[in-house]
């Protein structure tokens, strides 16, 4: 069984337009009575306007910029039922406004995000990853670490280590690393293959961040 961190690949092609507004649906409620961090939550379907400049075809992953959303469309969630990967809990993601000159006159696919804090499937071994001085605040269970010592550290390319024995089977999951950041197992890139679905970016576990890896060529 191999491991893959999985999202969009907008950055690596070309073609694909950019959701850079969320406009409703992400809340910024009061700071944490212990830690002071604001807590920012989404709130079901979620409408996001689109990039003026860039898009000529429609992708089945939308890459987001307000907010690290997993946004796929509906021919993600129908092949992965049919493959048996399973549907994780996911709500609408509504595009609105003027679309990109290279996409008027086309409708967008239904598109959704995906609830990344109900599908935690394993438990980020943080020292063999290369984090420094993770702590998680006993209140609202916000993540911190000492950046610049674990920046120095992943840069190396540490790899993803997960806690053996913390995976708990599902081919789609996040850890408590985050709820934004997913990983899967090799069956997401043969669906991906099988099906045709656009604009996946999948980098082995091993290899960590690899901002310089432009993601496995999983179509012909």
């Amino acid at each position: 069984m191999e491991f893959f961190s999985v999202g969009h690949n907008t950055f690596d092609t070309q073609g694909f337009p950019w959701a850079d507004s969320i406009l409703s649906g992400l809340e910024e409620g009061p700071p944490c009575g212990r830690c002071g961090v604001p807590l920012l939550g989404l709130t079901g379907d979620v409408e996001v306007s689109l990039r003026p400049r860039k898009g000529t075809a429609w992708p089945d992953v939308l890459g987001c910029g307000d907010y690290p959303l997993f946004i796929v469309s509906g021919r993600v969630l129908k092949a992965w039922r049919e493959e048996g990967i399973g549907r994780p809990p996911h709500h609408r993601v509504f595009v609105v406004g003027d679309l990109p000159r290279g996409l008027r006159g086309t409708s967008p696919p239904d598109y959704y995000w995906l609830d990344g804090a109900r599908v935690l499937g394993a438990r980020m071994d943080f020292g063999a990853s290369g984090f420094v001085g993770v702590r998680f605040c006993g209140a609202c269970g916000n993540r911190t670490d000492n950046v610049a010592a674990t920046y120095g550290r992943r840069r190396e390319g540490r790899p993803y280590v997960f806690v053996p024995g913390s995976w708990n089977g599902a081919r789609l999951f996040t850890t408590d690393l985050s709820p934004a950041k997913f990983f899967c197992t090799d069956e997401l890139i043969a669906c991906a293959r099988k099906h045709g679905l656009t604009n996946f970016r999948f980098v082995p576990v091993a290899e960590g961040d690899a901002v310089e890896n432009k993601g496995l060529k999983y179509l012909a």
